[in-house]
């Protein structure tokens, strides 16, 4: 950097002195000697210079970073602004450990844990190290529109909010391993608890059952649903009980049921004791105590995969593809391709309606430290487009590529902004068709970049790379791109959000999962000068720092039952000695420290009969840039206060 800059001013300054000998040189004559000793003091005075006052250059340099930080992190939560009903259910860590890999989440990853896993290869390290820890994506919501007509058929046609996703690199999925990378899936269904009915009461239910519910049996960890003419797919999460204590969460267990077998239901066994499920799980308690975790499961209706060069299936309408006959377009283009009829199904509408249908999107961001931006093109030239950041990282050139904690950084040739596209340095999706557009040296049919400047500078016309693997020569102007890109500092801007919704756990456990919280017994509390009764209710760690409303219900000294509604907290940022998932709050060995919110109870509150939680929703979104300059990484973030519509 600072060789850059000399070199930069040194040019400037040697221009003036070739001018003043120039002109001087017609009256006495100036050597080559005397010029090139000029050069070499300005160089000199500008090196004295930058060494004298090494601290106030690098001031300069990390107070513009700031400024970039902030601008990053701030456009991506107004981005989230102006569309909140799609926003995602959770953004989650996962265990790299777990089987499928992705499955398993892991609630012990901290918002700020920003170390090196120690327990993957090193060629795998970026992709699960410092914010790339946490990044699977949770039921993001998209409402699905009108099919229109493409050029692989009719469709209905959403663009991923994030990208890129991880999707394999050689190959396109088969119906039977998609699910490992993406799942898509509706509304959650209603369920129902047989536990308290009646066999009476039970047989009624389980021959009424629709489209639409559920029966399950906590304590045998198996659903009942009603038969349809084709075979089909559920899915569904929940927390169960291990013998040794534990609470485990399962997200995205597929469930497969077989096409109607002439009885009024089908009894389905979840994952953890479905010894042919990869989710099943040996240790897993059944029984009284055991079995699932009443009401941490959501059950829904899930879409089939199908494979982009194949055909939609006429009879099931619950199908998508994603958009792309080749890796790359998968990855960037990150566009689902619904049924054209799934529309009008996951609305429950018949025939010719048009209600409003959603659908929920499970997936995982590929690498936060690919940076995205959506840019217009001018609509006449020059077709230059300025990206956020200067020092675009460019392939084949040797570069400083570092993780947090990982000391001196290396220097590294760059392989490209993915494996799937190596040599590629930057990607650009035409966000109408998902087409691709690459920088490939020498190809002025593509585009060209200024690397140190981080300007993309495109011909009138380019040639796109469409969906189905043609190229495409189309005029630019006026076109929406989404750039995807790398810099010099290994810049990174992640996304983490709460919980929307938290179950309420009954029992002890040792560690809280995502989207669980326990309440304590109320504590008492010296607060300026007098003693008053407090409610803590205990998170999961990865949760630290992020904000709930929440609703109790409590009982006053005369014996009558009072609600509070929408009491908003923040979730501490440390963990307190003394506060454990013990019931009655105290240090446990054998439990892991939770972080927790204390909420002031009423004046009248009764102690002694308890608080009854009803009601937890997460309401905070938060956008973190982190970078580095030289050894020292650096971040920014800003939160704010957001949920889905209606919600």
């Amino acid at each position: 950097m600072r060789a850059s800059v000399c070199t930069r001013i040194g040019a400037s300054e040697i221009g003036a002195v070739q001018v003043r000998f120039g002109r001087r040189r017609s009256i006495s004559g100036t050597s080559l000697v005397e010029v090139l000793v000029t050069m070499v003091i300005l160089v000199l005075g500008i090196l004295t210079v930058i060494r004298i006052y090494p601290l106030g250059f690098n001031a300069l340099r990390h107070s513009e970073n700031i400024t970039i930080a902030q601008r990053l992190a701030q456009a991506e939560l107004d981005r989230w602004k102006s569309n909140p009903a799609g926003l995602p259910d959770l953004i989650a860590a996962v265990d790299p450990k777990g089987i499928p890999v992705g499955s398993v989440l892991d609630p012990t990853v901290g918002p700020d844990d920003w170390s090196i896993r120690s327990d993957v290869v090193p060629e795998e390290a970026v992709y699960w190290s410092d914010v790339n820890k946490t990044r699977k994506i949770i039921g993001e919501a998209a409402r699905i529109p009108p099919p229109v007509p493409t050029v692989f058929g009719d469709a209905s046609v959403y663009t991923l909010a994030f990208g890129p996703i991880e999707w394999p690199t050689d190959r396109i999925p088969s119906e039977q391993d998609a699910d490992i990378y993406i799942q898509v899936y509706g509304s959650p269904m209603r369920g129902v608890d047989i536990r308290s009915m009646t066999p009476e009461e039970q047989k009624e239910l389980l021959a009424n059952l629709g489209q639409r519910r559920y029966a399950i049996d906590y304590e045998r960890a198996v659903i009942a649903v009603a038969p349809a003419p084709y075979p089909r797919q559920l899915r569904a999460d929940y927390s169960y009980r291990t013998r040794s204590g534990e609470l485990k969460t399962v997200v995205g267990d597929v469930l497969n049921v077989p096409a109607g077998t002439g009885r009024p239901y089908v009894e389905i066994p979840l994952g953890v004791v479905n010894r042919r499920s990869p989710r099943y799980d040996p240790a897993v308690l059944l029984g009284k105590g055991g079995g699932i975790e009443p009401g941490t499961e959501l059950v829904y209706p899930k879409l089939q995969y199908v494979p982009f060069d194949q055909p939609f299936s006429p009879a099931n309408e619950l199908q998508y593809k994603v958009v792309g006959n080749y890796p790359a377009a998968g990855q960037f283009g990150a566009t689902i391709a619904f049924h054209p009829k799934a529309q009008e199904r996951l609305a429950g509408g018949s025939p010719g309606t048009a209600g409003a249908a959603t659908a929920y999107i499970d997936y995982h961001v590929l690498n936060w430290h690919v940076l995205r931006e959506d840019k217009g093109v001018p609509n006449s030239p020059p077709y230059d487009i300025k990206l956020a950041l200067p020092f675009i990282k460019e392939a084949g050139v040797a570069t400083e590529e570092g993780l947090p904690g990982q000391g001196p950084v290396p220097l590294r040739t760059y392989k490209g902004v993915v494996p799937s596209l190596p040599g590629v340095s930057v990607v650009a999706v035409d966000m109408e068709d998902g087409s691709l557009l690459v920088n490939r040296l020498g190809k002025t049919d593509y585009f060209t970049v200024d690397y140190r400047n981080g300007i993309v500078r495109l011909p009138e016309t380019a040639m796109f790379l469409t969906p189905k693997g043609d190229f495409v020569r189309k005029p630019v102007a006026g076109r929406a791109l989404r750039f995807y890109y790398q810099a010099d500092g290994d810049w990174a801007v992640a996304v983490q959000k709460a919980a929307s919704t938290y179950s309420v756990v009954a029992g002890p456990v040792r560690m809280l999962t995502y989207g669980t919280c326990m309440p304590l017994r109320p504590v008492l509390l010296s607060e300026g000068g007098r003693q008053r009764y407090y409610l803590r209710v205990l998170f999961p760690i990865a949760d630290q720092g992020k904000s709930v409303l929440l609703s109790y219900s409590y009982w006053d000294r005369n014996g009558l039952k009072r609600t509070v509604y929408g009491v908003g907290a923040q979730i501490t940022d440390r963990y307190v000695p003394g506060i454990s998932s013990d019931p009655n709050g105290e240090l446990s060995g054998s439990s892991l420290l939770h972080p927790y919110v204390q909420i002031p109870l009423p004046d009248d509150v009764n102690p002694q009969r308890g608080i009854q939680v009803f009601d937890v929703r997460g309401t905070s979104l938060r956008a973190i840039t982190i970078w580095r300059e030289g050894n020292r990484w650096k971040y920014q973030d800003v939160s704010t206060f957001l949920t889905r519509q209606g919600t």
